[in-house]
Formats: C-alpha cells, sequence, structure tokens
C-alpha cells in the first residue's frame, strides 16, 4: 500500500509543527527562572509550599556543592568540613557546631 503525496506532505507538516511547539518550549523554558511554581498549600508547621516545580535548565552548581557538603557531613567527616569555617568565625561558634 503506498502513500500518497497529500498524505506524506500532512506527516512531514504535523512532524515540523510538533519539533517546533518542542524546542519553543525549551527556548521559553531557558527563560524562566529556577522555580517554575509553588503551590498554593503550605506546611502549617515551616510555611512553605507543599509542592514546588523546578526548572530542569536551571544552574545547578550550588546544589552539586551543597549535596557534597552535607554527603561528607553525614558519612562523619564533621570535624574535616567545619574545620575550615573556624578561620572564618568565631571558635566559640564553631565548637558549639562541632558538639552538635
Amino acid at each position: 500500500m503506498g502513500f500518497s503525496r497529500t498524505q506524506i506532505a500532512i506527516a512531514v507538516g504535523a512532524g515540523v509543527l510538533v519539533l517546533l511547539i518542542f524546542f519553543g518550549y525549551l527556548f521559553w523554558l531557558n527563560g524562566q527562572g529556577p522555580v517554575l511554581s509553588r503551590s498554593d498549600d503550605r506546611d502549617p508547621l515551616s510555611g512553605t509550599p507543599t509542592s514546588i516545580s523546578l526548572n530542569p535548565l536551571r544552574d545547578r552548581t550550588t546544589e552539586r556543592v551543597a549535596t557534597k557538603y552535607l554527603d561528607a557531613l553525614r558519612d562523619g567527616h564533621c570535624q574535616e568540613q567545619l574545620a575550615e569555617w573556624g578561620r572564618d568565625y568565631r571558635k566559640k561558634v564553631c565548637r558549639f557546631y562541632l558538639r552538635l
């Protein structure tokens, strides 16, 4: 069974339209901030939204640094991670955090 030129043109046109919509959405998404939307429902204790939609194209460098730092704290490397704080902050505050 062969396809007519009209059917092929319709299929190609639909494919091009889908690609234009997709790349238009990516272009729009690239211009948005890191948080796309927040829910109106809030946690009664902290007041933060219960649902947040994040932009998949956001800059994640700060998230990677924070994850590395928190992973080191979780793995028991508190002394090494917080030792750098002793240079920047007062010793009393640093000792308080080390006791935690």
